[in-house]
């Protein structure tokens, strides 16, 4: 008999129907049946019978299955979707960390200036713009390029003008001269001693001691003569370093200088220059000299 009963209890009863489980759900509701204290229990065993029916259909069970046969239909399904959740999970963190390795190698460098602070030690703003990635830096090194590039253009040409203009204003100053003076005048001797005059006057302004004045004349005059091209030069690169010095645009007084004396009416220079000659420094300007250089007075540059 026990083994009746443990035979039985192993291999379970059918699931009853739907209809059979909503007959017992009603006699369970009908007080006439089933004492009241049992309704509630028996419509709970209705409740997880349902389950079991249900579950029973979803896994495709036979109509006559037991309980048995779901419990372990259950339990089998239940192992299929840990086997999948851990799949799952395996799949997940490997992808996890395949898109974090793929961050990582897409991650930009960093700047080297700054090291991908923005902020090089200095405190001077960097070359990345603040970005700190080295793409930005080569952004910014091409940038400084381009407007290094820009401003030497920028400054070629002031310096092209500058030279025209110093051109120009050479000729102005041999046009007034040549005018005032005449063209006798523009003979080199004369314009070596006037520019050697001016240079005089120009140390003496400086504070130039007459006596260091003199031991330079004695050296220069010891060695042999130069080429007067190269000299310009020198006398052109040395009057620039003595401006830088002295506090002076040599650009902006030589155009001061030269608006200044073409505002004077040639008389007030012919007048200077012949004391001079007085002084046995300069030749005479005549009214021959004048009527030579093909005017008779005034000033036209």
């Amino acid at each position: 008999m026990e083994t009746e009963r443990e035979t039985e209890r192993t291999q379970g009863t059918p699931l009853p129907s739907a209809e059979a489980l909503d007959e017992i759900a009603q006699d369970a509701q009908d007080a006439r049946h089933v004492p009241a204290p049992w309704e509630e229990r028996i419509l709970a065993l209705v409740a997880w019978t349902r389950t079991l029916l249900d579950i029973s259909v979803l896994l495709d069970l036979d109509a006559d299955a037991t309980d048995a046969d779901v419990r372990r239909a259950v339990g089998e399904m239940l192992v299929c979707h840990a086997e999948e959740a851990r799949r799952r999970t395996t799949a997940e963190a490997e992808r996890d960390a395949l898109q974090a390795r793929l961050a990582e190698l897409q991650k930009p460098a960093p700047c080297g200036v700054c090291g991908g602070t923005g902020a090089p030690a200095s405190g001077k703003p960097c070359i990345c713009g603040g970005v700190g990635t080295e793409v930005a830096e080569m952004d910014g090194l091409r940038l400084a390029v381009y407007d290094e590039a820009e401003r030497a253009d920028k400054a070629e040409a002031r310096l092209a003008a500058v030279e025209q203009s110093r051109d120009l204003r050479q000729r102005a100053v041999a046009t007034w001269a040549t005018e005032t003076f005449g063209a006798a005048r523009m003979a080199l001797p004369e314009r070596c001693a006037r520019f050697i005059e001016e240079a005089l006057e120009l140390v003496q302004a400086c504070g130039m001691p007459r006596a260091d004045v003199g031991r330079v004349v004695e050296y220069v005059f010891s060695r042999p003569a130069g080429e007067p091209a190269q000299e310009v030069g020198g006398v052109g690169i040395t009057l620039l370093a003595l401006c830088e010095v002295a506090g002076v645009s040599a650009d902006a007084a030589e155009e001061a200088e030269l608006r200044r004396v073409q505002a004077k009416s040639v008389e007030h220079f012919r007048a200077r220059h012949n004391a001079k000659a007085a002084a046995g420094i300069a030749a005479p300007v005549t009214e021959e000299t004048a009527l030579a250089a093909g005017r008779e007075g005034g000033q036209s540059v």
